[in-house]
């Protein structure tokens, strides 16, 4: 008897469960998509570059629509949205803020595969960090020479900093949120090592018909590196030497393969100076006879002659347009396009640097008899060449010798040197002994820090 009644029970509490499950089931049904969660990675040490995507998903398939129109970001944010079955991905069209309050916006008009309608507007806050930065350190000894290893640091304008790799010589390094790349000095050839920076493993890279590496370069959002390589001229012939110098050499930093780039002819493609896109998708070689070309650090495509100029800044933010030097002239070049732009700038000094970015930041020094003037100018555009100085120095002693900036362009990396500082010989990078950067809030036009280094790069 006992035993019926439980069963009894049981089968009635089924029953129930059941129903409450079957109306749960109607009411979501009928109350249309909700957004479960929006995947990224931390928002606080995602990448600030533009191209950096987060994926928006839902509780259940939602209609194939462009649902463009149904999201928005609050400071406003320029992005493009793709629907996929079940989750929008968003991609960044233009670097966030740093230490910047975003809200995300998404709905109401976003439809299940049911045609049923969001019945509430999602918000989600996003805080963004601070940005991360990476330079070399050289340890010298009071007659100037080298008496420690050299290190490569990573650090912020808030945080403390962390030696990330060590060599007795390091003569120059590349890096991105994913990869340091980093080239040394042996007793024979150049070494190249990579660092997983999500794991921190180092792996060393055999490199085939070695020599002195130089231009090293690495995307923000790559997994390939560029860099060339020559033999040394005391250990080859002539004709080995002019054979095999200055060739552009592409690193897969996930497989550590590496490839020759070729030209059309299977000629090696050679280059004195390398500039990549922000995705990684393309590069600007210049060679020996000063012509620059678009090449591809895949090998999929011949190399495309750009023009003939003094030097490039390399690409804008959005890798639209290229700026170039012809002698005191500055010139524009549209890349879907292909036109040239002399640029209407009258300036009295000597162009060191410029980021193209949603503002222009143009770095520039002149010299007197009397001084020395160092200037950060920023621009609004191409068109407007009023500008504001948000960085100066004037003196005797030191000089500006590179800028670089955050991809929000928030912050300054301002490299100096004393006037007549004696240079170290880790050749193709020699560096003052004395050389210092300083990390300079744009915002609050101040100097947060300000130590020994040098060739100072923002990481995404």
């Amino acid at each position: 008897m006992r035993t019926s009644q439980y069963y009894r029970f049981l089968k009635f509490t089924v029953i129930i469960i059941t129903l409450l499950i079957a109306v749960i089931s109607i009411v979501l049904v009928n109350s249309g998509p909700r957004v479960r969660f929006v995947e990224s990675d931390d928002i606080g040490e995602m990448s600030l570059t533009q191209n950096s995507s987060m994926i928006v998903r839902f509780d259940r398939p939602i209609q194939d629509k462009d649902y463009t129109n149904q999201i928005s970001f609050s400071p406003e944010v320029r992005f493009t949205a793709k629907t996929n079955p079940q989750s929008i991905v968003i991609t960044l069209n233009q670097n966030l803020g740093s230490q910047t309050k975003y809200e995300l916006t998404i709905g109401p008009e976003v439809y299940d595969s049911s045609g049923n309608k969001m019945k509430e507007i999602y918000k989600k806050e996003l805080i963004t960090g601070t940005p991360k930065f990476a330079y070399l350190e050289r340890n010298y000894s009071s007659d100037g020479q080298e008496s420690e290893d050299d290190n490569v640091v990573f650090g912020s304008p808030d945080g403390e900093k962390e030696v990330v790799f060590t060599h007795p010589e390091i003569t120059m390094f590349a890096a991105n949120d994913k990869y340091l790349i980093v080239a040394c000095n042996s007793d024979v050839y150049d070494e190249l090592f990579v660092v997983d920076l999500d794991n921190n493993e180092t792996r060393k890279i055999d490199i085939t018909l070695g020599g002195d590496i130089n231009n090293l370069v690495i995307s923000p959002r790559g997994k390939v590196a560029l860099f060339t390589l020559t033999p040394d001229s005391s250990r080859v012939s002539q004709e080995y030497f002019d054979q095999y110098s200055n060739r552009v050499e592409s690193l897969n930093l996930e497989t550590g393969e590496m490839t020759s780039l070729l030209d059309e002819n299977d000629n090696f493609v050679r280059a004195i100076s390398i500039e990549f896109d922000s995705l990684g998708q393309a590069a600007l070689i210049q060679n020996g006879n000063q012509e620059f070309f678009a090449v591809s650090p895949f090998n999929d495509y011949d190399p495309i002659l750009i023009g003939t100029h003094t030097s490039s800044f390399g690409f804008s933010s959005d890798s639209s347009e290229i700026i170039f030097r012809n002698g005191s002239l500055l010139v524009l070049y549209d890349v879907p396009s292909g036109d040239l732009t002399t640029l209407d700038f009258e300036i009295d000094a000597f162009i060191q640097n410029i980021d193209s970015s949603d503002q222009i930041l143009m770095a520039k020094t002149s010299y007197t008899a009397a001084e020395i003037t160092s200037t950060v100018s920023v621009f609004d555009s191409w068109e407007n060449t009023e500008s504001q100085d948000v960085w100066k120095s004037v003196g005797t002693t030191s000089t500006l010798v590179d800028m670089s900036a955050s991809y929000d362009q928030n912050w300054l990396g301002i490299q100096e040197s004393n006037i007549g500082c004696s240079y170290d010989t880790l050749s193709p990078n020699i560096q003052c002994d004395d050389t210092t950067t300083q990390i300079y809030d744009v915002r609050n036009n101040e100097t947060i820090e300000e130590f020994k280094g040098f060739n100072l790069v923002w990481i995404p």
